[in-house]
């Protein structure tokens, strides 16, 4: 039995291969998790099962070729195991601070990210960080008070 799929079942050539190949049938369970994690990290599911479609008619067309059917499975499987983690720790920025003021510390949108400053977790010294929007994932461009006084003059003399 595949994860994916009921192997008794199994009609198509490529179904018949991944039920008797143990190899390939061990990545189609491997591929069946890693989705199911994709979908529950997926901030568009529509677009992960139409790739997943697209996918399974490229599987497909392997017929009974299971070298092919194997090589497809493992880049399947790279591709999505190698989606982002969305971020866990959640940001506390500049507007949860009852001082703040937009005008003081803009938000600018770049390439998809969110750029912004924040404070950081002792509330003294403040972090540039970009918010990717689409996979909700953020890094620190650069962190400290001193960044935000450089960050306040180069703003100034633009």
């Amino acid at each position: 039995m595949a994860a994916s799929f009921d192997c008794s079942k199994a009609v198509t050539a490529v179904e018949k291969i991944v039920c008797s190949t143990p190899e390939i049938s061990k990545l189609d369970d491997a591929l069946a998790a890693a989705y199911k994690v994709a979908q529950d990290r997926s901030s568009d599911k529509a677009a992960l099962a139409h790739d997943q479609r697209l996918w399974l008619a490229q599987r497909n067309s392997c017929g009974n070729n299971g070298a092919c059917i194997k090589s497809s499975y493992e880049a399947r499987l790279k591709l999505i195991s190698a989606a982002p983690e969305p971020t866990t720790t959640p940001l506390t920025t500049i507007a949860e601070i009852a001082s703040f003021s937009p005008a003081d510390y803009p938000i600018a949108s770049r390439g998809g990210k969110l750029i912004f400053s924040q404070f950081d977790k002792s509330g003294n010294n403040y972090d540039i960080v970009a918010f990717d929007i689409a996979d909700q994932s953020s890094e620190y461009l650069l962190k400290g008070g001193l960044v935000l006084i450089m960050w306040r003059e180069a703003k100034s003399t633009s």
